[in-house]
């Protein structure tokens, strides 16, 4: 017992569990005394841990006699708690026990032991399945192959555990990684140290992922057994970091290769980059540039003062919105070259709204500025002569009139028409017109110099501004431009006489304004063609007057066929030898309601000139059918009837197709139609020749009138179909043998004889003319000798009586 009480703590209790005896290990670890012991149970020390069931099934078995032995948690009168290890031993009488001895070894610091393994054991258990849950777990052997996977490495990798147990890592190796990788990996587990880093693997199926990765070895004896890798899934971050990346190299990229100057500061103004447009206009390089003040390598100054500006960058600091600069700013590079330049300045405010610095795009305006001077100047001037062009002339014109007007002084506006520059065209081609047009300004810059400006306002129509002149010094002005004009155009075997047809207009006499003196110069040049060729003519109010009239000629002219105004006149040809008559020529009159008669000679160059002379000349053709089929029908033969066609309707496309169409709606035969064609046509005598022989192949007779006017090339006049020569009647009117006209008259007669042709005198007006004609050789003439153009009704009784008075 003595043993007991020195090495245990020692209870006794009688059948009931009232404590008889305790000994000071008892009081001791409990803190209580003997004296409050004895007599209590020991519910004094119960700690309240253990549940009911725990001490009836201890008095269950004490109660039977047997002995219990247990773990008790009890409490000590300060609070505290102490574990025991207990075994109680009933002792007996009869079978039935009547005392308990309770010998308890204090086992606290071991239950606290116990507790805390338990709870790590418990944490790690936690933390295992958080791992498993939230982590790709795996485990290999020494050699790395695979021993264990957790449910997160298939569902990433999408393959099973069986398809990955017992292989190595190289099942999910996607080869992103360089062999040094995974040596540098290998080399630091083999020593039995932990290995951190991301990798990229590949799925089952082909797809990428990447794993920022754990590897933890387990050594034993100094040698790894084992390896547990532990992976976060990180694909979507390294894809964020990827996406990043791009357009950091995206923006670097375009920040390098943009056509623009870029620098940016921080919020004090200090330099953080520049790109290579940027170093390249400021002369800085990024290296000597960078943490400098922007003012130390971006300095501004105004074009027309030359004062220093303020750099933008502040004003963009200080106010926290895009500044700019004006136009005419320069900037002041390393080198000191001063560069035209237009910039703006963005702040650059973080997620917070505050200022922490400024993005400034710049450029340089140099070639800019050239472009818009090389605008500004084609916008100004013809692009073919250089000189100016309409607009230019207009402003300078109002300039000049500005002037004129200010100091009491006279200007005069030249308009100036190349004359036949459309037949150089199209005969020679563009390129001889355009070397032509640029002589002609080349010509006219020279003649006039500095005392004047010369433009060109469209196709061959240059103008000329003289300030400060008289009308006779303008008169000598403009006989110089004739007489020097009149020059030739070497084009390889084509020589070109070029002629002007200049109208000129003075201030203030012609016109106070700009739009009258324009539009009278314009009137003068429209007269001095309409008189001849290479002239000049001034304006004369009466030119106004004159082309009124014409105007209210042309717009009676539009209507006069839908009204019926116009009537087709018949003059009889005669044999000169028979006196019979050979054919007639239909020639056309305007019966004006208010006017009368107008004759052909007024209104057809109007006709011929407005493009009315082809809707004219179709009526004309389909009213002669029509007669020739009515004196078909009267007299039961048909007479060769003339028509004349201008140089507009021949060249029009629809000519035969409209010819034809008529005839087959009247029924007239072609060889009972003579067309008759003027020597107009040599200005385009290749295209003249192929409508000539198609007309020809028709059936008609080709004649050609006033044969002697123009500008025949004897060359060309052999080749065409020609029937008929036409004399005007400007070479018979003279009889006398000496007469020039008698011998040139002669010499027409006797080349159409020679060239087989049919000879027909116009403007015979006597005897002595008829007689002339015919001792020349000429048979066959017409005029007012004969008769007079006559009406449809006129002509017929004419005939019947020349039948019955010639047979």
């Amino acid at each position: 017992m003595y043993a007991l009480d020195e090495s245990s703590i020692v209870a006794k209790t009688d059948a009931k569990g009232v404590i008889t005896y305790v000994n000071d290990k008892f009081c001791a670890i409990s803190k209580y005394s003997k004296e409050e012991l004895i007599g209590k149970t020991h519910r004094i020390i119960n700690s309240g841990y253990h549940p009911k069931e725990f001490f009836r099934d201890m008095w269950s078995t004490l109660t039977q006699g047997r002995i219990w032995r247990g773990e008790v948690k009890n409490k000590t009168k300060d609070g505290q708690y102490y574990w025991v290890e207990t075994t109680i031993v009933p002792s007996l009488r009869n079978g039935q026990p009547f005392q308990y001895i309770a010998i308890r070894s204090d086992i606290t610091e071991r239950k606290l032991v116990e507790e805390e393994l338990k709870h790590t054991l418990k944490e790690l258990s936690d933390v295992q399945y958080a791992l498993d849950e939230s982590t790709i777990v795996a485990k290999t052997d020494a050699r790395g192959v695979i021993t264990y996977v957790n449910d997160r490495f298939c569902e990433i990798s999408k393959y099973s555990r069986e398809e990955l147990i017992g292989k190595t890592h190289r099942v999910i190796n996607s080869g992103h990684h360089p062999k040094p990788f995974f040596h540098e990996m290998w080399q630091t587990i083999t020593s039995g140290n932990i290995w951190r880093g991301d990798v990229k693997n590949k799925t089952k199926d082909g797809h990428y992922y990447w794993v920022t990765t754990t590897i933890v070895p387990f050594v034993k004896d100094g040698v790894p057994i084992q390896y547990i890798a532990i992976r976060t899934d990180i694909t979507d971050q390294k894809h964020k970091e990827e996406l990043y990346r791009d357009r950091e190299q995206l923006l670097s990229t375009t920040l390098n290769s943009i056509g623009d100057g870029i620098i940016t500061t921080d919020q004090y103004g200090k330099v953080t980059f520049l790109n290579p447009i940027a170093e390249s206009i400021t002369g800085w390089t990024f290296e000597d540039a960078e943490g400098l003040d922007i003012s130390e390598l971006f300095v501004l100054i105004n074009e027309d003062t030359g004062v220093e500006i303020e750099n933008p960058v502040y004003n963009a600091l200080r106010q926290g919105k895009i500044v700019g600069i004006d136009m005419n700013t320069l900037l002041i590079n390393k080198k000191g070259i001063e560069i035209p330049i237009d910039d703006s300045a963005a702040p650059i405010i973080d997620q917070n709204g505050q200022v922490i610095g400024v993005v400034l795009v710049f450029r340089d305006m140099i070639e800019r500025k050239r472009y818009e001077e090389k605008l500004k100047y084609n916008a100004l001037h013809d692009m073919l002569t250089g000189l100016p062009n309409r607009r230019l002339f207009r402003d300078r014109l109002t300039k000049a009139l500005i002037n004129a007007n200010r100091n009491h002084e006279n200007l005069a506006v030249m308009f100036l028409d190349l004359d036949r520059f459309k037949f150089v065209n199209d005969t020679l081609g563009h390129d001889v017109g355009d070397l032509l047009l640029k002589n002609t300004a080349d010509l006219l810059s020279s003649i006039v110099g500095s005392s004047g400006t010369v433009s060109r306002i469209g196709g061959d129509e240059f103008t000329i501004i003289l300030e400060k002149v008289t009308k006779d010094e303008v008169a000598v002005n403009a006989q110089k431009i004739v007489d020097v004009f009149s020059y030739s155009l070497l084009n390889n075997a084509y020589e070109v006489i070029i002629t002007l047809s200049i109208g000129i207009s003075i201030y203030p006499s012609d016109g106070a304004d700009l739009e009258t003196l324009i539009k009278n110069a314009d009137t003068a040049m429209y007269f001095a063609k309409e008189k001849r060729l290479n002239t000049f003519q001034f304006f004369t109010p009466d030119m106004n007057e004159i082309l009124n009239h014409k105007r209210i000629i042309e717009n009676a002219l539009r209507h006069a066929i839908e009204r019926n105004e116009l009537e087709l006149y018949y003059q009889p040809k005669y044999d000169l030898n028979t006196s019979k008559i050979t054919g007639v020529e239909a020639l056309s009159r305007w019966n004006h309601p208010e006017r009368g008669t107008i004759p052909p000679a007024e209104f057809i160059p109007i006709a011929e000139e407005t493009g009315l002379i082809v809707s004219i000349g179709e009526w004309v053709i389909r009213e002669a059918c029509k007669q020739l089929k009515k004196w078909e029908s009267q007299f039961h033969f048909l007479l060769p009837l003339s028509i004349n066609l201008s140089i507009r309707q021949f060249y029009d496309k629809n000519l035969i197709l409209t010819i034809m169409r008529i005839l087959e709606e009247t029924g007239v035969k072609p060889h009972y139609l003579e067309l008759e064609i003027t020597e107009s046509i040599m200005e385009r005598a290749d295209e003249s020749l192929l409508i000539l022989f198609q007309l020809k192949e028709l059936g008609f007779i080709i004649s050609i009138d006033d044969f002697g006017t123009g500008y025949s090339s004897l060359s060309y006049l052999k080749k065409l179909p020609i029937d008929t020569m036409k004399i005007d009647r400007s070479f018979i009117s003279e009889t006398d043998e000496n007469h020039k006209d008698y011998k040139i008259l002669s010499t027409i007669i006797h080349l159409a004889q020679s060239m087989e042709m049919n000879i027909i005198a116009e403007g015979i007006e006597s005897e002595q003319q008829e007689t002339a004609l015919i001792q020349l050789g000429c048979t066959e003439g017409q005029g007012f000798f004969f008769s007079h153009p006559l009406n449809a009704e006129d002509f017929n009784e004419f005939y019947r009586t020349s039948i019955m008075n010639n047979g």
